[in-house]
């Protein structure tokens, strides 16, 4: 990764020690911990737009891993498809990550064309994890379609031989990680009009409410329980 003596304000130094104590605390198995390193890796040590995108994908990890906690669900593998979510995002060109923040690219403008070539993401993901992750490569890959633009538009088949319950929860995983995820890049800073623009946390908090009718209960109580924060 590109060194800095003084690293921008974006970057957290405290999500790497936040990432391994939440391994240990789900007993992370090493051989799991050393595939989520390789998978990743690309992403944390190429350049600083690709650690953005790093560290965007460990916080919707640990956010997917509280989400789970609330809803009583299965911890690992929220926390396992929040963390990989966008680990395809390590083969999209450096120029269009730099795009996702005006402060990565200052003068950025986000095109049709940028989106377009975006959404192969998801696709690199599943193909990346489908061999040493199945379950999670299922989750990510249904992860965008839980949107006006969803894609992609045909899915691949399943990894495995799964139960109708079994892929029930896979969709239903996709969607939470999807929540976790949209939460995230609303705090985003983007360019408009020539200004650069950051949405207040009451923005937030409509557009998460706005974009997500179907879990409105859920994202007003996962505000209230302090998991989602206005701070």
């Amino acid at each position: 990764m590109e060194t800095t003596n003084k690293m921008p304000e974006w970057f957290d130094k405290t999500l790497e020690s936040k990432l391994k104590y939440t391994l240990k605390e789900l007993k992370v198995e090493e051989e799991n911990k050393s595939k989520i390193e390789e998978i990743l890796e690309p992403l944390k040590d190429k350049a600083l737009v690709t650690a953005y995108h790093y560290q965007h994908c460990i916080r919707v990890g640990l956010l997917s891993k509280r989400i789970a906690r609330f809803m009583h669900l299965e911890e690992k593998a929220l926390f396992y498809a929040g963390l990989l979510h966008d680990c395809g995002k390590s083969c999209m060109l450096l120029e269009t990550l730099a795009k996702a923040d005006v402060r990565l690219e200052s003068n950025c403008e986000w095109t049709n064309e940028d989106a377009k070539m975006m959404e192969a993401h998801v696709i690199e993901g599943y193909n990346i994890l489908k061999e040493k992750f199945g379950f999670t490569a299922d989750v990510v890959v249904r992860h965008h379609r839980y949107q006006n633009n969803l894609y992609p538009k045909e899915l691949p088949p399943f990894t495995h031989e799964y139960s109708e319950k079994t892929k029930i929860l896979i969709g239903f995983y996709a969607r939470l990680v999807a929540l976790a995820d949209v939460y995230d890049a609303l705090h985003r800073f983007n360019k408009k009009s020539d200004k650069i623009m950051k949405l207040s946390d009451r923005e937030i908090k409509d557009s998460m409410l706005k974009l997500n009718p179907d879990l409105n209960k859920l994202t007003i109580d996962l505000y209230n329980k302090k998991i989602f924060t206005m701070e």
